[in-house]
């Protein structure tokens, strides 16, 4: 079955905004919450991110709310006056307001609005009476990659290329393990080389 939504209104007729979304945001949040309070001043990185994304994900990916999220919008079970036409407004052509009718009008379109009156209420945040953990500055881990080009790496040259890249780094490696190995060897002590001598 194909099905095409009108535009602008996903947020009425999606079943993943309507059911899937908001759930996923509010698991995460969670999960980031927990995570914060245990590891006070530290910042959460690329790799605490996807275990925080893993489980909001499996809690709101269950069957029960993909299936909510069919039949809040009327999709299935199929329920054709499940929204009011109010509610498909959004999916006009245009959101140009109309022309006005009169000059009256116009005058009262383009004359300045006040300013809405602010009440001026002071009030301390919970961050001034107790600060949060400052984070360490963020360290330059950035590696630098080898430069290379797109290639089909099953192609005979490109096949070759590899594996001469990979015995000159097989070599690379023996050789420094030898070298290390003659460093490494029991040094003897000439003086105890002479009184050896010298007992004979």
């Amino acid at each position: 079955m194909l099905l095409t939504l009108p535009p602008h209104c996903s947020h009425r007729l999606q079943p993943l905004d309507r059911s899937i979304y908001g759930s996923l945001k509010t698991y995460f949040n969670t999960a980031l919450d927990d995570w914060n309070s245990s590891n006070p001043g530290r910042s959460v990185s690329i790799y605490e991110m996807g275990h925080l994304g893993g489980l909001a994900f499996t809690k709101s990916m269950s069957a029960s709310n993909i299936l909510s999220g069919f039949s809040s919008t009327g999709i299935f079970p199929l329920h054709r006056n499940i929204f009011e036409e109010h509610e498909f407004l959004p999916s006009d052509v245009t959101d140009r307001p109309s022309l006005p009718d009169t000059v009256s009008d116009v005058a009262e379109t383009l004359a300045p609005k006040p300013a809405p009156v602010q009440a001026c209420v002071s009030h301390l945040s919970p961050s001034d009476i107790i600060p949060l953990p400052k984070a360490g500055p963020r360290t330059n881990t950035v590696q630098k990659r080898k430069t290379c080009k797109s290639t089909i790496l099953t192609d005979t040259p490109e096949k070759l290329r590899l594996k001469e890249e990979a015995t000159l780094i097989k070599r690379k490696t023996t050789s420094k393990v030898v070298v290390n190995q003659k460093n490494n060897s029991r040094k003897v002590n000439p003086s105890h080389q002479r009184v050896q001598m010298r007992k004979s």
